[in-house]
């Protein structure tokens, strides 16, 4: 496990690195007990450094919550205390869980003191900064077409931020609960390592998911807009399906997962075809796999094969990390890095962290990435980046230009 967390980014030094759980979780509700598990995540890159907007979050880190809340029979939440024996550590926090579960089914959801009218409305966006200006974006979207054409590259995922001003802090709860209601089949997540610091999204794909003897991925790539129309929104979704360029894209994603997953000794059950992966406002292509793995590999283990996949980085791997690491001029951080969870018996549960943001008072930087490959074109990949930055800017309270 701890060469398993030091290739995906963190180091054999690094503080609360993820070890297996020791505490045994106490259910609420009558019924075996599911395992304890750590949830965290990893940052993308290697060199990653916790400064600025990401002070606070190092390379790798991984906590076992006191306890948990997780869904149940008829959607009924079950609380489980996993904290561990002693000085009635275990007790406080049934005590403390008992009592938020009580708050959520009285509708009590938001964070106390937190910026939220009564209606639930979150603070006015101020406004909307560009620390990658539209001409660099350009830029660099025209020097990693260069490169594809030099055959150094087949594809490079470009991504840049955007800084959003808010008229207050807000809650991060809400905010969360806001992207999904939006994307009811994403994955949501939120860390907050400390007093100040909150990173949330809600990622449309998975990159590892290990139950028991079968490990599953997903490659995604290839963008359209959704619309309210339905014959329109049916129109959108075939162009996609259709489009030479995106077809081109996710093939290249598709390769890059199958080589990842052959290198696991067997041969991974593969979709035929790309089907439509619609979520609010915007829809993808995806294909899904499949592969059986012995019950000694831990999810962590092959999560260090997979990140960064293409539908991150870019392809060859070796070279599209090379590029980026000359190209962009900000620190992508945990954004685009693997966020989930893992247990004792090795299974666990992996996305990109996409569709994100990092929050710090009244301030929230959001990020975006867009796959850019042969009959890619500057302006229409920046257009791809505000419309996948859309949904975290609604989110949080409004949606001015992105």
């Amino acid at each position: 496990m701890r060469e398993a967390a030091a290739r995906l980014g963190g180091t054999a030094e690094e503080p609360r690195e993820a070890h297996a759980p020791r505490a045994e979780p106490v259910p609420a509700a009558e019924g075996a007990a599911p395992a304890p598990r750590l949830l965290g995540g990893f940052a993308f890159h290697p060199g990653h450094r916790p400064q600025a907007e990401w002070a606070g979050f190092p390379s790798a880190r991984f906590d076992l919550p006191a306890f948990e809340l997780r869904g149940g029979a008829e959607g009924e939440p079950v609380l489980l205390a996993a904290a561990a024996a002693g000085d009635g550590g275990r007790d406080r926090a049934e005590r403390e869980g008992r009592r938020l579960l009580e708050r959520l089914r009285r509708g009590g959801g938001a964070r106390p003191g937190a910026a939220a009218d009564r209606n639930g409305r979150l603070p006015t966006v101020l406004g909307v900064g560009h620390p990658v200006s539209r001409e660099d974006w350009c830029r660099g979207v025209e020097a990693a077409l260069r490169a594809i054409r030099a055959g150094t590259l087949r594809k490079v995922v470009l991504a840049r931020p955007a800084d959003v001003r808010l008229a207050a802090a807000p809650d991060p709860l809400l905010v969360l609960a806001r992207l999904a209601e939006r994307d009811e089949g994403g994955f949501p997540f939120l860390f907050e390592p400390g007093p100040g610091a909150v990173f949330l999204g809600i990622s449309p794909e998975l990159v590892a998911v290990r139950e028991g003897g079968r490990f599953h991925a997903s490659a995604v790539a290839g963008t359209a807009p959704r619309s309210d129309d339905p014959s329109e929104d049916e129109r959108l979704g075939r162009e996609l399906l259709e489009s030479a360029k995106d077809r081109t894209e996710h093939a290249i994603g598709v390769q890059d997962m199958r080589e990842r997953l052959a290198a696991l000794g067997e041969d991974p059950d593969v979709d035929e075809s790309p089907h439509l992966l619609r979520l609010r406002g915007i829809q993808h292509l995806r294909t899904d796999f499949s592969v059986r793995v012995g019950g000694d590999r831990h999810v962590l283990e092959l999560l260090a094969g997979m990140h960064p996949t293409a539908a991150v980085s870019g392809y060859p791997r070796g070279p599209a990390a090379a590029f980026l690491a000359e190209t962009e001029s900000f620190e992508r951080g945990w954004y685009a890095g693997p966020v989930g969870w893992f247990d004792p018996s090795g299974d666990g549960t992996f996305a990109p962290a996409l569709r994100c943001a990092v929050l710090r008072g009244d301030r929230a930087r959001l990020f975006a990435g867009a796959g850019i490959v042969e009959g890619s074109d500057p302006g229409r990949e920046w257009d791809e980046t505000a419309m996948k930055l859309r949904p975290v800017l609604e989110a949080l309270g409004g949606a001015p230009e992105a």
